[in-house]
């Protein structure tokens, strides 16, 4: 079902996943940052699991939710390039 013009797309929630994980990785707080991850790439219906490599991980979701959703590339760039 698409996202309704004042929803998130899944794709974008799971970025903002992505976002969240970096925050998680640079607190200290691995097991909220693999959550983040997991719930992220499930939200888009990846199989892709966080593997604790965090900025490939994150690059990972990044890309699954591009492919999903084009237009998010310059939000998934921001969020790599944070990681």
């Amino acid at each position: 079902m698409p996202a309704g013009d004042d929803e998130w797309s899944r794709p974008a929630s799971a970025l903002a996943n992505a976002l969240g994980a970096v925050k998680a990785v640079g607190r200290g707080r691995f097991d909220d940052a693999r959550g983040l991850l997991d719930r992220g790439f499930g939200r888009v219906g990846s199989a892709g699991r966080a593997t604790g490599e965090w900025a490939d991980d994150i690059a990972r979701l990044a890309a699954v939710c591009v492919r999903r959703e084009p237009g998010l590339a310059g939000y998934a760039a921001e969020i790599v390039a944070l990681a």
